[in-house]
């Protein structure tokens, strides 16, 4: 390794001095790696709980989430009564338990998009200070986007709300740092962690909110957020940043262009409920709202995958298209197995070997074919 050569006897043919300088210089970095090595495995150790505990809040929010909508005691949308909705929704063809499975659907798949890439991260990119960052972000900001703290029992309702305050700290935070990990320009190191520790006390401290007032600053942190990561495209970022970030500022600022033209459709042809129109209307908010942040994990994927993003690509790329093709194998095997056995009553062994013999003739075209995608 370089570092340690340096001080090796292979490097005697330099003067004594510079030999001196630069033993000295890396014992001290190695040094500094060896205190910086224990506080990086905890932090690894501790991302898998840590993800574990927000998959369990999700899945108890959506536990309930779900259950209170398919008898139209709890989650009704504002505007809306029981009643309302559930003459609305058979107006449709629908019922209280599909508008309930919807929400549900819609919440598995943005979850398991947040925490896939999270753990893609986390596997492949945690030498690098940003990729440890993202990982934990993208888990907590994840959970706390798909979950409600007023929906939770109320014994863990205060943790919800820390954790809540938390994931939009990081929320602004991530957008200041990706993808270099740096501050640009970079005195803005030392306002910004402070404005944003204060902003996390009053978060978590505030005994209640202004009517109005989360919209608004939801909005804010919006605008925010999109305004960095254009201004840093345009007057920090060099070729390679600028590959990196495009899918980010580009499919954020288009995400944040639809939210506004969707709020301002509905005023403009004043939709209400309880007509269907409305409620057709309830779905595509629901539905953007559910995905609103998803050019997040996808900015990070794609950026791992097609752009040397923390210099984890190619390692990425081998993961992604060998992981897929496991996962095609197994699928295509047991569907052919369970659907033979059927067709050939039981001779199993048989069919088998037949169809293992099929897959590794295949399996070379269709890791080709998914290199290529």
């Amino acid at each position: 390794m370089g570092v340690a050569s340096a001080g090796e006897p292979g490097c005697a043919v330099v003067v004594s001095g510079d030999v001196s300088a630069r033993t000295h210089t890396g014992r001290d970095v190695a040094s500094a790696a060896w205190q910086r090595a224990p506080i990086g495995a905890l932090l690894r150790m501790a991302w898998l709980p840590v993800a574990l505990l927000c998959a369990i809040l999700i899945a108890v929010d959506a536990t309930i989430r779900y259950t209170g909508l398919a008898t139209l005691s709890l989650g009704v949308p504002a505007g809306w009564t029981a009643g309302t909705l559930a003459d609305t929704l058979h107006r449709l063809g629908l019922t209280p338990g599909g508008y309930a499975a919807f929400g549900a659907a819609l919440t598995v798949l943005s979850a398991a998009v947040w925490f896939a890439v999270a753990g893609l991260v986390a596997w492949r990119g945690w030498t690098n200070p940003m990729a440890r960052f993202t990982a934990y972000f993208l888990v907590v900001f994840g959970t706390s986007w798909l979950i409600e703290a007023n929906r939770m029992p109320a014994r863990i309702r205060p943790a919800v709300t820390v954790l809540d305050a938390i994931s939009w700290t990081a929320f602004v935070l991530f957008f200041f740092l990706f993808p270099s990990g740096q501050f640009a320009p970079r005195w803005l190191r030392w306002p910004v962690p402070t404005l944003l520790a204060a902003g996390l006390v009053v978060q978590v401290t505030a005994s209640r909110q202004v009517p109005g007032a989360t919209i608004v600053l939801w909005l804010a942190i919006l605008v925010l957020a999109a305004t960095l990561q254009v201004w840093r495209y345009r007057a920090v970022s060099g070729p390679t940043e600028r590959r990196q970030t495009r899918w980010l500022v580009y499919g954020f600022s288009g995400t944040l262009l639809a939210v506004l033209t969707w709020i301002g459709l509905g005023d403009l042809f004043r939709i209400r409920p309880p007509t269907p129109g409305a409620l057709v209307y309830e779905f595509a908010g629901q539905s953007m709202g559910t995905l609103l942040f998803m050019p997040i994990p996808l900015a990070v994927i794609l950026g791992m995958t097609r752009h040397g993003l923390w210099g984890v690509d190619v390692l990425v790329n081998r993961a992604l298209v060998y992981g897929g093709l496991s996962a095609l194998v197994a699928v295509v095997y047991g569907l052919a197995v369970g659907t033979g056995s059927v067709v050939a009553g039981g001779r199993g062994l048989a069919l088998s070997i037949l169809v293992g013999t099929l897959i590794a003739v295949l399996v070379n075209p269709a890791r080709s074919t998914l290199q290529r995608g």
